[in-house]
């Protein structure tokens, strides 16, 4: 298996890699990092993705760069 080090950007389509069902396709808003304390890796990168739901309500929601993955088609 390759570990190649994926990227996002604001404007990218993303989804959630676990097996859920009826997973959003979701667009980048923003890619942040958040300080944390008391690590030494010095931040968390986090992307905050924004969708629809089933009802046409716009949701918001931070998600770390291990729990999403790039849209495709």
């Amino acid at each position: 298996m390759e570990n190649r080090k994926v990227y996002y950007h604001s404007g990218d389509l993303v989804v959630v890699k676990h097996d859920l069902p009826s997973k959003p396709i979701m667009l980048v808003q923003s890619v942040d990092k958040t300080t944390m304390q008391n690590t030494s890796s010095g931040g968390l990168l986090g992307v905050t993705c924004i969708w629809f739901d089933k009802n046409n309500a716009i949701q918001k929601h931070r998600f770390s760069t291990k729990d999403i993955q790039h849209y495709e088609k």
